[in-house]
């Protein structure tokens, strides 16, 4: 199978698949030069890119439902070699090696980076990274929905958000519908694999008995 097209599915959940292509390539638009979200704050950038994103990956869970692939092989756990250590004295330097004036906080927990060379997070390239993960996804998904598809039988945790009980203002529900929309339906679609798989391995089981 080259392409989405080419899963069977059912007519109507073929249009609801359709249209959250849809409207995640709508909702990309909005990023071009001269679209709503070209000179976008960051903060609003990335709220709605995380709402392609979870659109578009529900969209992979229906087509990888109804994608018949052997599931992945759970990989072996790596062995840890412990490596021989010895302790090092280190000379202290004849020069203060920070400022007098500049303050530097360390947290106790091993392997915490000192408030004072924490770098803040970019945001704008956060949203850089998240658009481009997206084009890439919808010029390509097979990769993707394959990859999927091999994971969903061994895979529990599939759903990492949930609709909160209160919707966003007004103002800010854009592709809030096919949001919830592609919830639902990646939910219902999930639980059919569940109970088909969880059928056959029931099956298998009684025919081997």
């Amino acid at each position: 199978m080259k392409s989405p097209a080419d899963i069977p599915l059912a007519s109507g959940l073929r249009y609801i698949v359709d249209d959250l292509f849809v409207a995640v390539r709508l909702g990309m638009r909005r990023f071009w030069r001269g679209g709503v979200y070209a000179n976008a704050p960051a903060g609003e950038s990335l709220v709605l890119l995380s709402r392609l994103s979870r659109i578009l990956r529900w969209a992979f869970v229906i087509l990888a439902a109804h994608l018949e692939l052997k599931p992945q092989m759970p990989r072996a756990p790596a062995v840890r070699v412990r490596a021989k250590t010895r302790p090092v004295r280190l000379q202290r330097p004849s020069f203060p090696l920070f400022a007098r004036f500049r303050i530097v906080t360390a947290d106790r927990t091993p392997g915490a980076i000192p408030a004072a060379f924490a770098a803040p997070r970019d945001r704008y390239l956060t949203a850089h990274r998240k658009l481009d993960a997206l084009t890439r996804a919808l010029a390509d998904p097979m990769p993707f929905v394959r990859r999927m598809a091999r994971r969903l039988p061994t895979q529990l945790m599939v759903f990492g958000w949930r609709p909160p009980k209160r919707p966003p203002p007004t103002h800010k529900r854009d592709f809030w519908e096919e949001l919830l929309i592609a919830f639902r339906e990646a939910r219902h679609v999930l639980g059919d694999f569940r109970r088909r798989t969880r059928d056959i391995a029931n099956a298998e089981a009684a025919g081997s008995s």
